[in-house]
């Protein structure tokens, strides 16, 4: 489970300086690197749930406050 996540999270990472890269925008703008840290969050809580999970309700709010926020930030790109 560690290694398929590992492997998705990487391609989720690529795919999407793909994804910017044919769309012509800014690699470092402020709410791409925003956008990197929502996806490292997320990565880092999946391998913690999955050595952890009996604190998993614990980090289904910080989950969603991640996406959340990842969601928010491609939608309206503020910075």
């Amino acid at each position: 489970m560690m290694i398929m996540t590992g492997i998705l999270s990487l391609v989720i990472l690529v795919s999407a300086f793909g994804m910017i890269a044919v769309k012509d925008m800014e690699y470092f703008a402020g709410w791409v690197i925003v956008k990197i840290g929502c996806w490292l969050g997320l990565t880092i809580l999946g391998g913690i749930v999955y050595r952890r999970p009996d604190k998993a309700p614990a980090f289904l709010g910080l989950a969603t406050l991640l996406v959340l926020v990842a969601v928010f930030m491609v939608t309206f790109q503020p910075f």
